[in-house]
């Protein structure tokens, strides 16, 4: 039976140049894998915790060797010789560890990672595709046919990735929002993108030239 043998995690910078955690499992039959954590500049007020580090001496306090060390010594231990095939089982025991509603305790960053790379090693075990095995997971089946979800893009954006000044807090939620629209009926992903990125462009020409009216 294919067990969990080892879970490793360290500190990565992402492509922001920011800290986050990265989580190694290796199974008892030699399989590897491993999941980065990512990590979204925009953060909602309901949204789980991250755990940072707070040191202002590391990476501005962004550094995430507390989740780091929370994975090491804390989950590791307690998902060791488990079976990486149990996800949701496992899911419930990280969850369970943390104790809070909002993964504060060992961060979302530390459980998401290892969530990821138990779900990765499981899919190599089986030799099924990541997507394919996550499909299984859901209740259906782990074979074709594979339908890709229809493309929604974002074309006006809020939040802290957002370059004008449209105020896109929603007082119910207490989240940034998107603008974001869906293509119709079953077009190829490319030729769906292709309207998205001709009315970014147009929007963004418009705000350039909303701009330069203000400045006269």
């Amino acid at each position: 039976m294919t067990k969990i043998q080892n879970i490793t995690a360290q500190e990565i910078l992402d492509s922001r140049g920011n800290p986050t955690v990265m989580v190694n499992v290796t199974l008892n039959n030699g399989i590897a894998a491993s999941a980065c954590v990512p990590s979204g500049a925009s953060t909602g007020i309901r949204e789980a915790v991250e755990l940072r580090d707070g040191d202002a001496q590391r990476y501005g306090g962004k550094g995430v060797l507390k989740a780091v060390a929370n994975v090491n010594k804390i989950i590791a231990p307690k998902l060791k010789g488990k079976s990486p095939h149990a996800q949701k089982d496992i899911d419930d025991l990280m969850r369970k560890l943390d104790g809070t509603e909002n993964k504060s305790k060992l961060g979302a960053n530390a459980i998401l990672g290892v969530s990821m790379a138990v779900c990765r090693a499981a899919a190599l075990d089986s030799k099924i595709p990541l997507y394919a095995y996550i499909r299984k997971l859901h209740g259906g089946k782990a074979t074709a046919p594979f339908i890709l979800p229809a493309p929604m893009m974002n074309v006006v954006n809020g939040g802290a990735h957002s370059t004008n000044n449209v105020n896109w807090n929603n007082s119910r939620t207490g989240c940034a929002s998107e603008l974001c629209i869906k293509s119709g009926g079953s077009l190829a992903a490319s030729d769906a993108s292709a309207p998205v990125t001709k009315l970014r462009a147009v929007l963004k020409f418009a705000h350039y030239c909303q701009r330069q009216t203000w400045l006269k």
